[in-house]
């Protein structure tokens, strides 16, 4: 198959991908937002897109909070912009498919998506283009269901590890209303409200 061939045909996946999840939590994004997380799972689909470099090429896993630090420092509003648009990014697909790996560096998830909504509405205030402000507002605005629906769509592409851990587990709900966090913690006797916390809430 040629690479145009390979492209096309990893953009169709991740399409119906992001259209089931988006359905099953009776969304409605725009086509750009559409677009726009499609774009996202094919930059990570290698690892390595999460990471920084140093100054000697090597791979390095710099906090989300340094990258906050980098992008508040730039001088250069166009590097600025592209820094909060990463940093948006990458907290968003760490927060969906990395839950637990968050879980076990004590990061809280909570504190991943108030950065990542900070980082899209900072991007935002900087970018032209008009189809990139339509998808950075409306994830930004909805960060958290947005990470339940990269994270429905990591469970298909990625292998992942069972949740036992009930803590961590209304953790998700509270700040995603992951329906499949909920329902797992039903199944364990713990009732859930019919609106996730996060709902009653925004984080400026």
């Amino acid at each position: 198959m040629s690479q145009l061939g390979i492209v096309l045909e990893a953009d169709a996946y991740f399409h119906e991908l992001i259209t089931e999840a988006i359905q099953k939590r009776k969304m409605n994004p725009s086509k750009d937002t559409e677009f726009y997380l499609v774009n996202l799972l094919k930059q990570f689909i290698l690892t390595e897109n999460l990471f920084s470099r140093n100054t000697e090429g090597k791979l390095k896993d710099q906090p989300l909070a340094l990258l906050l630090k980098e992008a508040v420092e730039e001088e250069e509003p166009s590097v600025q912009s592209l820094l909060y648009r990463r940093l948006g990014d990458v907290a968003l697909y760490l927060s969906g498919v990395f839950q637990e790996n968050l879980s076990r560096r004590n990061i809280d998830l909570g504190y991943s998506i108030g950065i990542g909504k900070v980082a899209y509405s900072q991007a935002l205030m900087r970018v032209e283009e008009d189809s990139l402000k339509i998808a950075l507002s409306e994830i930004g605005s909805d960060f958290g269901p947005y990470v339940e629906v990269i994270s429905v769509v990591g469970e298909k592409t990625l292998p992942r590890t069972n949740e036992s851990d009930l803590l961590k587990l209304y953790e998700v709900w509270m700040n995603t209303g992951s329906e499949r966090a909920k329902k797992l913690l039903n199944r364990a006797g713990i009732q859930t409200a019919s609106s996730y916390p996060a709902q009653k809430k925004k984080i400026n």
